[in-house]
């Protein structure tokens, strides 16, 4: 289990640094732009343009705590799904 969460933090990690460093570098990913902004908006609390490792920790145990729809402090299989199956925005609702 513990592998697991490991693995899901580390493709949050990898994705989360794909969106937000190929917005940075100005380059154009069709389709998710969008999404990257949303997303730093989402972590970015102190409104700077950017995510510190502060903020990143603190969204992803807000994160953390939506998953963990149980309520037992754990993330087991069923409550990852939402992040395999690319279903973020049902986890983090849309910015409006």
């Amino acid at each position: 289990m513990r592998t697991n969460l490991l693995r899901a933090a580390a493709a949050l990690a990898i994705l989360f640094t794909g969106l937000l460093g190929a917005k940075a570098a100005g380059s154009t990913i069709s389709g998710t732009d969008a999404k990257s902004g949303r997303l730093l908006r989402q972590m970015d609390r102190d409104m700077s343009g950017t995510v510190s490792k502060d903020e990143f920790l603190q969204f992803m145990g807000r994160t953390f705590h939506r998953l963990d729809t149980n309520r037992n402090g754990k993330l087991e299989r069923n409550e990852l799904l939402p992040l395999i199956g690319g279903r973020w925005d049902r986890i983090h609702a849309p910015l409006r």
